[in-house]
């Protein structure tokens, strides 16, 4: 397997180190009502439960082994997480970094394309939402903890949208708004490959790509 450096693009030579793969949640009542949710706890919908039972199957088929899951403490990640550690058989571990940010006044109100670079990128009204640099530190601190941790253990980690763009955007070196791009679908896996630092660039996160 060849790896492609995620930030630069630069092609090197396996193998990789280890294994990082993130994992937005199964779906929820709210999101197919498109309501927005940040903190709240809202529990998987059928077809949410659906969806970590099949990707659970399709993990243990196309790369198994799985050391364990760090899953956020949101009830719609820990089911998430649950349904996929009885799968694969692993431990769950809790993190209160890999949590969804807390929007304020917008939870339990519409959904619209636009509040994304919003959740992503202002400030929101005090105090009851999270303030946008405590964010970033608590999820950039979560991803700097993993990689001194667990650069070459395998892991699954089930977050949340916004915690997920962040994370894209600091591997792949570009600002959130644009990151917003990559917005991740419900159980959709994001691997990462893990190696020593890309030769061009010196980032440690690659594709993996069969040659």
């Amino acid at each position: 397997m060849d790896l492609i450096c995620y930030k630069c693009e630069n092609k090197e030579a396996g193998p990789a180190t280890g294994l990082l793969t993130f994992l937005r949640h199964g779906r929820t009542g709210m999101n197919e009502k498109d309501i927005v949710i940040g903190s709240i706890n809202d529990p998987l919908s059928d077809t949410g439960r659906k969806q970590a039972q099949s990707v659970a199957e399709n993990l243990k088929e196309e790369t198994g082994n799985y050391e364990f899951i760090i899953s956020s403490p949101l009830s719609r990640a820990k089911e998430t997480s649950a349904i996929i550690a009885e799968t694969l058989d692993l431990e769950i571990f809790t993190d209160s970094r890999a949590r969804e940010r807390c929007v304020g006044e917008y939870e339990g109100k519409p959904d619209s394309p636009e509040l994304l670079n919003k959740f992503l990128c202002e400030e929101l009204p005090a105090p009851s939402a999270e303030p946008l640099s405590a964010f970033k530190q608590r999820v950039l601190e979560f991803l700097g903890e993993i990689i001194q941790k667990h650069s070459q253990r395998k892991l699954l980690v089930v977050t949340h949208t916004l915690p997920l763009i962040a994370i894209i955007g600091e591997i792949k070196g570009i600002k959130l708004e644009e990151a917003a791009k990559y917005k991740p679908d419900n159980c959709v896996p994001l691997r990462f490959y893990l190696k020593e630092k890309c030769s061009r660039c010196g980032s440690l996160f690659f594709e993996g790509v069969s040659k």
